[in-house]
């Protein structure tokens, strides 16, 4: 007996003639809600010892005849309700009808349960309606439900999930098969009762796992599972105050009439000022007018900690470049001028048409990172000729850059003086740690 789960070298299994006309059969009848030429069947085939071959059929319309129902009918996979695994041949077939053929799509229908084998033309179960549901009857799947009804149900993993799970039943006939997940599945028969019982509050706000779940587990309708659900993934990462849920949260944007990312602003705001609880659900009436005081003051705020910030980088500055000026020893026919603040590094920077004047600079300087220091001819004084950036690195100073206006290449003359610089602020790191 031929097994139910091909290797990469074996051929499709074949219909038998009955099989073929079922298959056409399905096809006549369903031809009015196809929206092309091509259609996926399922044939299942059952066995003595109770399970079930699953053979995937193409049906496609033969171009060449005159008779609309003239239709060619090919085997393109083969698995089995007690297989992990699923083969496919000609699967370029499916592609190019439009039928998803993705496992690793969102978890519904089954398409989550069991493992579906990645093939270089295309992976996973299969969906599609059953051309022969009368052929489970003497199987152990003989109430599974499976009809030409199911467009979305992929038939493999479904049976499988039935397989293990026999409450998999209920969920698809409560028309609930996005459910039929490991997750859910995996509760017991009561869990599937409850669901069933709820099956029309679920349809109606098409509710997922996760809410389902926590509706069983905590006693709440589903309705407010879904809502619970939902207000927790809106309000993630928002730091709300202890005492304040996420529900309460996004009941207040109701009230309040605005919307989620106005209220995780205000409330990053509050967040940032350490305001008290009260502050995150003021007046709904005046949400938008306490939210621009609140945003006013956090600029405030903001504005006093950037001009401490730069009090204490300006005064780091200094000291080192004071250190820095300390050691410089001019070259004969070069000046050295070191910069003592902000706007000594923004003058040069527009003169000599560069970045250094852009804040970055002045941050390294001050924090010991970087040293600056401006070139000048002798004979012209003042004139912008050369800036140097000294960088140090594993405790060694090194040249980092040395350029002329417009960032040109600098003068020989000024990079034998930049590194003459370089030696002198080595050795007096090397003394100092001595």
């Amino acid at each position: 007996m031929m097994s139910p789960v091909m290797q990469d070298d074996s051929p499709v299994i074949g219909l038998t003639e009955q099989e073929r006309e079922l298959v056409r059969a399905q096809r006549v009848r369903l031809h009015g809600a196809l929206t092309n030429g091509e259609f996926p069947s399922v044939v299942l085939r059952p066995r003595k010892d109770g399970e079930v071959d699953i053979i995937y059929a193409s049906s496609k319309r033969v171009r060449r005849s005159r008779n609309v129902f003239d239709i060619l009918v090919q085997a393109v996979g083969l698995t089995s309700s007690d297989a992990s695994r699923i083969a496919y041949r000609n699967l370029r077939l499916y592609q190019r009808s439009g039928y998803c053929v993705d496992s690793w799509a969102a978890p519904c229908n089954g398409r989550a349960w069991g493992y579906n084998e990645a093939k270089p033309d295309g992976t996973g179960d299969i969906p599609g309606p059953v051309a022969n549901p009368g052929a489970l009857a003497g199987t152990r799947y003989r109430y599974a439900g499976l009809d030409e009804r199911c467009w979305s149900i992929r038939p493999a993993a479904y049976l499988r999930a039935l397989r293990k799970h026999p409450e998999a039943e209920i969920l698809h006939k409560a028309d609930l098969d996005q459910l039929i997940t490991p997750s859910i599945l995996g509760r017991g028969r009561d869990f599937a009762r409850f669901i069933a019982r709820n099956a029309d509050a679920i349809r109606e706000v098409d509710a997922g796992p996760a809410a389902v779940i926590s509706a069983f587990l905590h006693g709440l309708t589903i309705e407010a599972a879904v809502a619970r659900i939902r207000a927790r993934t809106v309000m993630r990462g928002v730091p709300l105050p202890d005492g304040l849920a996420a529900e309460a949260a996004m009941l207040y944007c109701v009230r309040a009439r605005i919307e989620t990312w106005e209220y995780k602003r205000h409330a990053q705001h509050c967040a940032d000022l350490g305001l008290g609880a009260s502050a995150w659900t003021p007046s709904p009436k005046r949400f938008r007018k306490f939210a621009e005081e609140v945003e006013e003051m956090l600029a405030k705020e903001n504005a006093r900690k950037e001009e401490r910030k730069m009090r204490r980088l300006s005064s780091d500055f200094k000291k080192r470049m004071a250190a820095f000026a300390a050691l410089v020893r001019a070259p004969r026919g070069i000046r050295v001028v070191v910069p003592t603040s902000l706007e000594d590094l923004a003058s040069e920077g527009a003169a000599m048409h560069n970045c250094i004047g852009n804040g970055i600079y002045f941050t390294k300087c001050a924090k010991g990172k970087s040293l600056i220091a401006f070139l000048r001819e002798a004979s012209t004084r003042d004139t912008p000729w050369c800036d140097v950036e000294f960088s140090l690195d594993n405790d060694r100073w090194t040249v980092a850059q040395c350029y002329a206006k417009y960032n040109a290449s600098a003068p020989e003359e000024a990079m034998k003086a930049a590194h003459k610089l370089c030696a002198a602020l080595n050795k007096a790191a090397k003394r100092k740690g001595a």
